[in-house]
């Protein structure tokens, strides 16, 4: 069996997986298992898929059930101990898989693992180093669009790591829960990260860990579809997961931020996108106080350790 499972959701990234591909298939740590999800291609996408030399596990469903269904789709069917998530639009450095698991077994209290993740087109400017939790609520990429500099050298506790490129414990799936599909794609991994934290697994960043992310290439081919889902999953994630003692003491950030971010949706014209996510928000809200019930009420941490992860 092999030590790490390596998941791939895909979605017509015909031109994007020679490059994701080739660059495992340098990698120094070579106990793995490549598992490829893909999620109703129109594309050459399994055909060239299953014309690689490599071993690769190909699951091809009949239409797009989104990014969460397809990367659960792959855990559930992996048998490493360790699951390595990848978008198709990565490009992996050598040791990028020797150093993730090196670190995620190094502490047992390491929930997942994130990487130095750069930008495939002008590598010298930071796309991720980790997510962190701002005070408004919000989970973003670390760094994004900095210069890649000595700040971003340091190993360090983040709140988690992006799906797009992070080494996960198997464990915490079966622990917190599987990627909740109703996001379908975006907010679906800050939802994880939330759910970990609150039960007690660790993230860490790891600089040694070097990838490059065409930050992107698939939400290009849905714009539209991209704008309503990021702006309702926002909602979906703050509902969920936001402990009660955050949303008072942090009120005023939490509503200003999303009142900045809705006005620039307005400004770009897409209204239309901003009332049909208010609308799917409104009408789940039955369902997702269940949810949140259900994640407040699994919290094995104090109120104080979230709080000294958050950041400005």
């Amino acid at each position: 069996m092999p030590h790490v499972s390596i998941v791939i959701p895909n979605y017509n990234g015909v031109e994007h997986l020679p490059v994701c591909l080739d660059s495992i298939g340098i990698q120094t740590f070579t106990d793995y298992e490549i598992i490829v999800v893909d999620n109703g291609s129109a594309d050459n996408s399994v055909s060239l898929l299953q014309s690689r030399r490599q071993k690769i596990v190909v699951f091809p469903l009949t239409e797009n059930k989104g990014f969460a269904a397809a990367v659960n789709y792959g855990i559930q069917r992996s048998s490493g101990a360790l699951i390595a998530l990848l978008n198709n639009d990565i490009e992996l450095e050598p040791q990028w898989l020797q150093s993730m698991v090196d670190a995620i077994e190094s502490d047992k209290t390491l929930g997942s693992v994130a990487c130095k993740m750069l930008n495939y087109y002008d590598r010298t400017l930071i796309d991720a180093a980790g997510d962190v939790l701002t005070r408004a609520g919000n989970i973003i990429g670390r760094g994004y669009g900095d210069k890649d500099s000595a700040n971003y050298d340091k190993t360090e506790y983040v709140f988690g790591a992006c799906a797009g490129a992070g080494l996960y414990r198997k464990e915490v799936f079966t622990t917190v829960g599987y990627f909740d599909e109703d996001y379908f794609a975006w907010f679906e991994d800050a939802d994880h990260h939330f759910r970990s934290q609150l039960a007690g697994y660790r993230s860490l960043y790891v600089p040694a860990a070097r990838c490059y992310h065409k930050r992107g290439a698939t939400a290009k081919k849905m714009s539209a579809l991209a704008v309503r889902l990021h702006a309702r999953n926002h909602l979906y994630y703050l509902i969920i997961n936001i402990p009660p003692a955050i949303i008072w003491t942090n009120f005023f950030l939490i509503v200003f931020s999303r009142l900045k971010n809705w006005l620039t949706i307005v400004r770009e014209g897409d209204a239309k996108a901003l009332f049909w996510a208010w609308g799917k928000v409104f009408i789940e809200l039955p369902k997702l106080y269940a949810k949140r019930g259900r994640v407040q009420s699994s919290r094995r941490v104090e109120i104080t350790y979230i709080r000294s992860m958050m950041t400005n």
